[in-house]
């Protein structure tokens, strides 16, 4: 028999782990304790909940986890994530970056670092090797001796516990039984698997108390997470198009609603393959024939118009050269030569008004 997969869903869970109860707390430090390997009397030391928005500078993009706890030596940032993609990735590890820089403000701080354990628990098998549990850290790639910097990267595939019947689960490790939760909404499998568990029958109470009357259901069912996977590659696809035609990122965001960072990985990758459809090679015995494609030129000769137009206006309101180069990434001669253009044109301006 097959098993219809199911997905604790990403506002329950947040509440599983947030919800400040005794059993929480409880829950949380038990999942932390099996997969840093660290006892959880040792982790209890100062634990507590801290809040979600990280940043570290008022200039940086706003950064908010899923679920962040500290104690005296650790941070530990808590992401539930359902699809992978670059962005997630890089997102999670600008996290840890946050988490690290905050304890920096004197030169003395670089001796006493906390560690920090970013744990993603995820609906996909990051590395694709059938396994629960993946554990990153940099290190030297021939000896694989750790570079000590304390900062850990920790996958946990929900996946791998999908493959798995509810009886194996049953005598299977701690953390799988933990997290078993997240993946089974059938209440007489989760009856036996949790029989005679106190903290894990708290949870299930926490997470019915969850479902409210008018709330969405609790679980994502296999049919409901195809239809999603569908809409947004259907999304991905209109965006795609849009950016083929040269249209502004914040456009694109706002009429297909995707994530920022898909669109801006998506964007690059148009562009490169723009730029590769503009020089053709024709392989001709000891020569190489370049040969342009007329749309990609017109379509380089747009983005360019537009920049100047841009640039235009930002020196028109008294933006320095310097800025104007670092946001339009135009040749710096022809931004000089538009720059003088417009001062000319202001003082003409001046000389009618007076």
């Amino acid at each position: 028999m097959t098993k219809e997969k199911v997905l604790l869903k990403d506002n329950v869970a947040k509440k599983l782990f947030t919800s400040g109860t005794e059993a929480s707390k409880e829950y949380v430090l038990s999942i932390i304790s099996e997969v840093i390997k660290i006892p959880k009397k040792k982790l209890k030391e100062d634990f507590e909940l801290i809040y979600p928005q990280i940043n570290t500078n008022k200039n940086y993009i706003e950064s908010e986890v899923d679920i962040a706890y500290e104690n005296k030596d650790n941070y530990f940032s808590i992401e539930i994530n359902y699809n992978k993609y670059k962005g997630v990735t890089n997102k999670n590890f600008s996290y840890m970056c946050q988490l690290y820089l905050r304890q920096i403000k004197h030169k003395e701080d670089y001796r006493d670092i906390k560690q920090i354990w970013q744990i993603n628990v995820n609906n996909y098998d990051y590395y694709e090797e059938n396994r629960f549990v993946y554990v990153s850290e940099m290190m030297d790639t021939k000896s694989h001796k750790s570079r000590n910097i304390g900062m850990h990267v920790v996958d946990i595939n929900l996946d791998y516990l999908e493959e798995k019947e509810y009886n194996e689960i049953e005598k299977g490790d701690i953390l799988e039984k933990l997290l078993y939760i997240f993946v089974c909404d059938n209440e007489e499998e989760l009856d036996s698997i949790y029989k005679g568990d106190k903290l894990m029958e708290e949870i299930r109470k926490e997470v019915k108390r969850f479902d409210e009357p008018g709330d969405e259901v609790l679980y994502y069912d296999k049919e409901a997470l195809d239809r999603r996977a569908m809409k947004w590659e259907g999304k991905m696809e209109d965006a795609k198009k849009m950016f083929e035609l040269c249209l502004d990122i914040d456009f694109v965001k706002k009429v297909t609603n995707l994530d920022e960072d898909e669109l801006l990985e998506l964007k690059e990758k148009v562009e490169k393959e723009n730029l590769r459809k503009e020089v053709k090679r024709f392989d001709e015995p000891g020569d190489e024939v370049l040969y342009y494609d007329k749309e990609a030129l017109d379509r380089r000769a747009m983005i360019w118009e537009t920049k100047m137009r841009d640039a235009r206006k930002m020196f028109e309101k008294g933006y320095p050269l310097e800025e104007v180069m670092d946001i339009t990434d135009l040749d710096e001669d022809e931004l000089l030569e538009l720059k003088e253009k417009v001062e000319k044109e202001k003082k003409s301006k001046n000389v009618e008004n007076s």
